[in-house]
């Protein structure tokens, strides 16, 4: 699994009926670096390699 498998489910993305200012997309691709860092993965969203 890769940053490619990281994507919201179609139904999350559509804008609301009643809504006009949904920005999931953008605000997704902006916060899944800081969230892969503070997680401890690499920048691609993997699992970094321990040092035995």
């Amino acid at each position: 699994m890769t940053s490619k498998d990281d994507k919201l489910p179609q139904r999350m993305l559509t804008p609301h009926a009643n809504r006009s200012d949904t920005k999931v997309p953008s605000i997704v691709e902006k916060w899944l670096p800081i969230y892969y860092r503070k997680r401890g993965l690499t920048e691609d969203g993997k699992v970094k390699e321990l040092d035995v």
